[in-house]
């Protein structure tokens, strides 16, 4: 039989088994925000920046301020060229005081090459009184007869037209006659109303070389019939003392500047020079762009024809007196009255591409010479103007003003044909011995 156990000592317990390794509780996800606030930022730090110096900052200003000058600059000089031509198209308008009409010709016409060419008579007495004869000794003492230049800037623009309005504006109303040169001293030959800043050696003009051949030497270049001269007229319905009810225009060809025109196709013709002659009408529809429409026709004529040598734009001038009435340019010839002539010669004062000017000068001058020897008081004072007048396009092109609005279509034509004999001389001839 089995023996029982014994009983346990009441101070024992249970033996205690080791401790085993427990699995800690998962700790909870740690809020990333919060993390992130309070973590240490373990990245390298960048150097801080050091504080601007006083030196560095106004360089920048001063990089800035150029930069603003760079941009502002055009902006400042374009305000002051439109300022400029504002402030000098204003003077010009108060000066001349024109119509919106007057002052669209004058802009348009000067910028094509030429203006209407507009004088104005003081006194009708000058305009009829013989002019002064050569020296003795043959020379032309030029200097005396040419005016101090006027300043360009101010002058030429308002010298693009005159009218009665605009040429006596600020003068005194009745101004004195200008003196008639007395007879015992004859004074010289040759005068020059001098528009221009050039001051021209008229002497050693009249005596140059002449730039264009003789007749008989461009007939065996070109053909006996190849036409020499060109006869236009830039101003086709300007009319005479008949059409004066019509502000002194006409389409009548009989009593308008073609009538002039013609005695010079006509002289020349029977000279044995051959001639073009152009009617047509350039002063219409749109009267400002008459010199643009009489070169495009010049061109085309020259292009087809390029034997000319000489083209005359044959005008009728207008002159008027003080109190705006029409007056009559004229002279005697044999008994009968007869309309004075006058040269006007263009330049490149005003910009126009015409370098040779002094050719057309040179003639100019020779053809007065000789008219006034042929009949004295014919011809007046050359007129050197700032504008080319499309002279341009040849050495021996003029403008020619027969006679004025106060004359008669014959009176004009009286005149000329004086005047167109001697051109057929210059024309014949060719260097002098």
């Amino acid at each position: 039989m089995n023996a029982p156990l014994p009983p346990l000592a009441p101070e024992e317990s249970a033996p205690v088994m080791p401790d085993m390794p427990v699995d800690p509780e998962p700790a909870p996800a740690p809020d990333l925000a919060e993390s992130e606030r309070s973590a240490p930022d373990t990245s390298p730090a960048l150097p801080a920046a050091p504080p601007e110096s006083a030196e560095s900052l106004s360089r920048a200003r001063i990089r800035d301020a150029f930069a603003w000058l760079r941009s502002a600059i055009p902006v400042l000089l374009a305000g002051f060229a439109a300022a400029v031509f504002t402030g000098t198209a204003i003077l010009l308008v108060l000066r001349l005081d024109p119509t919106p009409d007057h002052l669209t010709r004058i802009l348009l016409s000067y910028a094509a090459g030429g203006a209407d060419v507009r004088s104005v008579a003081r006194d009708p007495g000058p305009l009829t009184a013989a002019i002064p004869r050569l020296s003795p000794d043959g020379s032309i003492p030029h200097s005396s007869s040419l005016p101090a230049p006027a300043d360009p800037p101010e002058t030429e623009p308002a010298q693009a037209e005159q009218t009665p309005e605009t040429e006596h504006a600020g003068e005194d109303p009745d101004p004195p006659a200008e003196p008639v040169p007395d007879a015992a001293d004859p004074g010289p030959l040759l005068s020059l109303t001098n528009e221009t800043a050039y001051t021209p050696d008229t002497a050693a003009l009249l005596t140059r070389s002449r730039a264009i051949p003789p007749l008989a030497e461009l007939k065996a270049l070109y053909g006996e019939d190849a036409p020499v001269v060109l006869i236009l007229h830039t101003h086709t319905t300007e009319g005479y003392a008949e059409s004066a009810d019509q502000d002194y225009r006409t389409h009548d060809p009989e009593s308008g500047v073609i009538a002039a025109g013609d005695v010079l196709a006509r002289t020349l013709e029977e000279a044995g020079i051959p001639v073009l002659h152009l009617t047509d009408i350039f002063d219409e529809p749109d009267f400002n762009l008459s010199y643009y429409k009489a070169a495009q026709a010049i061109r085309t004529v020259l292009a087809a024809h390029p034997s000319i040598r000489y083209i005359f734009d044959v005008h009728r001038d207008s002159v008027a007196l003080p109190d705006g009435s029409a007056a009559a340019v004229r002279t005697e010839i044999g008994g009968e009255a007869a309309g004075q002539l006058m040269f006007v010669v263009g330049t490149d004062a005003a910009g126009a591409d015409h370098p040779g000017w002094e050719d057309n000068l040179a003639l100019a001058l020779r053809l007065q010479r000789a008219a006034e020897e042929a009949a004295p008081g014919l011809m007046r004072d050359i007129n050197l103007r700032a504008a080319s007048f499309n002279e341009q396009y040849a050495p021996g092109a003029l403008l020619l003003e027969a006679a004025s609005t106060g004359c008669t279509a014959e009176e004009a034509c009286r005149g000329m044909a004086v005047l167109a004999s001697v051109i057929a001389a210059e024309i014949e001839g060719g260097e002098e011995e």
